[in-house]
């Protein structure tokens, strides 16, 4: 079909590939179908229209063609009608929360604009056998910009008189998490929200398949872990897989193409979430787990105004294996190290107290502490490290209580001079 071609053109088109006789045009319209729910939704009978001019038709894969009854009267449409999923909690229940389908389900149709909770309670009711005084509903919203998800519970007393669409906003085909219960006994207690807690702790890691996609295109197989898992584990999955030993293969992140070498992360820890793409490598890996990463001198400046808004100078002072395992102390000490042997001249020799450690993220850096372990700094071959020379006069301790590392901020600031427009020093607080 052309997009210049009418509705009635498509439908005739319709007609004669089903091989339909007898029936009009005008005997018969268009409808959205959902094919998983099994239902037709917007109705399509504007015949004398082209489909370029009909907008709620784009985007639609699957089209119904619906026939007038025997009353010559086609089914009752409603715009405002949504259709919902309620699944009743069972001992025993499967499914698979990405893929709603494969849930038990009863089919509810409702108008959020004219029907009130109340009365969505009735019909839910009646589908599933839960009494309706003892009807409990639940909401599982999933939040995908940070991989987690949160529970609702609708059918709150203060609700059941309101509109369902003054309460929360549904959507067509969204699922009501049904149950058997008292209402407001705590919320733990409910079968729904434990079975939403186990399904925030796990994870599917999307892999290539070795034996068919060394290039790592279509990542087809799928493996189930919890997030408290670590990548060794993750590695040993792999390995009952494609019968490999763990000495054979490394773990590559897709997004960013490094290797995954700190096997005592865990999934979570390593920044992996739910249908992250992990590459498997055939090769030999780094050896325990160690990252080449990049050591650089920095120090504040004042020339933010003629370089490019540039308040800090690096310059590389060389490169060095870290172990995740190594304390913030022992990765200074080997800084320390390579510094005065880069520097053999007695005056420019530091000690421990002449420096700190910083690990940016296209800033000036976070301080690395003493006791901290290296591995969770989001390591990666080539990260780069600041080594902050001491700088007194650009530098103002705390002035009070002794402090905790941990609980303190370190803020750079200048003074400005609302007369002159010029800026003072830049400092570090």
């Amino acid at each position: 079909m052309k997009k210049t071609q009418t509705l009635t053109e498509l439908i005739l088109l319709a007609l004669a590939e089903f091989r339909i006789t007898g029936k009009e045009v005008t005997d018969c319209r268009l409808r959205a179908y959902d094919a998983i729910m099994r239902v037709r939704l917007g109705v399509f009978d504007q015949y004398q229209q082209t489909l370029l001019e009909m907008k709620t038709l784009y985007g639609r894969s699957t089209l119904d063609l619906e026939f007038k009854d025997e009353s010559g009267a086609f089914e009752e449409y409603n715009a405002n009608w949504i259709y919902l999923r309620a699944v009743k909690w069972e001992e025993g229940l499967t499914g698979d929360f990405s893929r709603p389908e494969s849930f038990a389900s009863a089919k509810i149709v409702v108008d959020p604009k004219k029907e009130t909770v109340d009365q969505l309670e009735k019909k839910i009711a009646a589908a599933t056998g839960i009494p309706e005084d003892n009807l409990i509903i639940l909401l599982r919203h999933e939040h995908g910009y940070n991989n987690t998800s949160s529970t609702e519970y609708f059918n709150m007393a203060w609700r059941r008189p309101k509109l369902i669409g003054e309460c929360s906003k549904l959507d067509h085909g969204q699922m009501l998490f049904c149950e058997l219960g008292e209402h407001g006994a705590p919320f733990n207690t409910y079968h729904w929200y434990g079975e939403f807690a186990a399904e925030a702790e796990k994870m599917t890691i999307s892999i290539n398949d070795v034996a068919n996609d060394l290039e790592g295109l279509l990542y087809s197989i799928k493996i189930s872990l919890r997030k408290s898992d670590t990548i060794r584990r993750l590695k040993e999955e792999v390995c009952k897989r494609f019968n490999l030993e763990m000495s054979e293969f490394y773990l590559v992140r897709h997004s960013s193409d490094k290797e995954i070498k700190d096997l005592s992360l865990t999934l979570f820890g390593a920044g992996l979430t739910s249908h992250a793409q992990v590459k498997v490598v055939l090769g030999t890996p780094s050896a325990d787990g160690a990252y080449s990463v990049k050591v650089s001198t920095v120090r504040l400046t004042d020339d933010c105004l003629d370089r490019g808004n540039q308040l800090f100078c690096v310059e590389p002072l060389g490169e060095m294996v870290l172990s995740p395992q190594e304390t913030g102390l022992q990765f200074k000490e080997k800084v320390l190290a390579l510094y005065n042997v880069l520097n053999e001249d007695t005056a420019k020799q530091m000690g421990l107290e002449d420096f700190r450690i910083r690990a940016p993220l296209n800033d000036f850096g976070e301080l690395v502490l003493n006791d901290c372990a290296m591995g969770s700094q989001n390591l990666f071959d080539e990260k780069e490290f600041y080594v902050h020379i001491n700088q007194p006069d650009r530098y103002v301790a705390y002035d009070g209580a002794e402090l905790e590392p941990q609980q303190s901020l370190h803020l750079l600031m200048r003074e400005w001079n609302a007369e002159t427009w010029e800026f003072g020093a830049l400092i570090e607080i």
